[in-house]
């Protein structure tokens, strides 16, 4: 709050500790990043451009009594929530619902993109979707998704085209 003249009337010091790891939360926040592009909330990447990375969760109670989704951007944080007082059921869950509330209101204040910072801790590896596993071109259903170097999967999925898809294996086969 401010006075009549634009001074603050309580400031509180800040002390900053970074707790958790970078590398973990960049995994948290790609994630997030991902419900808004692929995921429930894939509304917002159409709307707002897949390379806008808007970040974000949606959420849906029991019975659909409540519906509601939180999400940031470069620069806007906001919670949407589309309820009854009476706790009866909307019939709306996360993305048919808050959604549409949040991404208006974004549209609205207007949005700047929300780049990550990654670090060389990161790499990101194709992975079959139906199995988990590492994947190549030969699998049709395959995303990208970073890991910390060493937590991917070591094993291929079925899917995935032999020596081509394991290339120190393939390696190995020219060097005789």
């Amino acid at each position: 709050m401010l006075d009549v003249e634009g001074t603050p009337l309580q400031s509180y010091p800040l002390q900053v500790e970074q707790v958790l790891d970078a590398d973990q939360v960049f995994l948290v926040n790609a994630i997030l990043q991902a419900v808004a592009t692929e995921g429930t909330a894939k509304a917002l990447g159409a709307r707002f451009g897949m390379d806008a990375g808007i970040a974000g969760k949606t959420g849906t109670t029991n019975d659909k009594r409540d519906s509601w989704f939180a999400g940031f951007t470069g620069n806007q944080l906001g919670v949407a929530w589309v309820g009854r007082d009476d706790n009866k059921s909307m019939g709306l869950s996360g993305s048919s619902g808050a959604v549409p509330v949040w991404s208006d209101y974004m549209a609205e204040v207007g949005v700047q993109p929300l780049t990550l910072p990654s670090s060389d801790r990161i790499e990101w590896l194709w992975i079959d979707r139906s199995t988990g596993l590492r994947a190549d071109t030969g699998c049709a259903d395959r995303v990208q998704l970073p890991f910390i170097v060493g937590s991917a999967p070591q094993a291929w999925s079925s899917c995935a085209r032999g020596e081509l898809s394991k290339p120190i294996e393939w390696l190995k086969g020219l060097i005789r």
